[in-house]
């Protein structure tokens, strides 16, 4: 078993752990970068890699999963295609479909246009973030991030919700 150790931290076991787990755990669940948090992530990780490593398995599974639906999230905010994963109707043709002024042409004779083929989104509100694809992937996103919390038993450093301070004795 090695160890990826930092000046003053502890090394993370390694396997089962990757290189790039604690990086990524400190991310997902949104922990200060601190010698004192980088510390308790680290004794975390190594007791549950003690205590029960298929947990460890789990946890790499989350974490990726995870990281496929940040990837998925990151580039439909590339795509400038953000309004239409929060709508819950549509009316027409999604962006990025590709209509001829001819396909909306009704009557050749008099021109009439038929704008039913643009698109629209109706938003509605009530139904709750998860009933949206952004609701849905952001609520997996918090379903996976609270597990891997539950997991690791980080809960002196996230708190009951992200943002949560973390007191240190001076």
């Amino acid at each position: 078993m090695s160890y990826v150790a930092q000046p003053g931290v502890p090394a993370v076991k390694t396997p089962p752990w990757r290189e790039t787990d604690r990086e990524d755990i400190r991310s997902i669940l949104e922990i200060q970068v601190t010698h004192h948090t980088l510390t308790l992530i680290t004794s975390s990780m190594n007791q549950l890699a003690d205590l029960s490593p298929p947990t460890v398995t789990s946890v790499q599974t989350w974490i990726d999963r995870w990281n496929e639906l940040e990837a998925e999230w990151n580039a439909i905010l590339d795509s400038g295609d953000v309004q239409s994963q929060f709508a819950t109707e549509y009316e027409g043709l999604r962006p990025g479909t590709d209509v001829a002024r001819e396909d909306m042409l009704k009557k050749a004779d008099v021109l009439e246009w038929d704008t039913d083929t643009q698109y629209k989104v109706t938003l509605k509100t009530g139904g709750g973030m998860g009933t949206t694809k952004a609701g849905a992937m952001r609520d997996q996103m918090a379903f996976l991030a609270d597990r891997i919390n539950r997991a690791l038993t980080l809960e002196r450093l996230v708190g009951s919700g992200y943002g949560a301070a973390l007191l240190q004795r001076s």
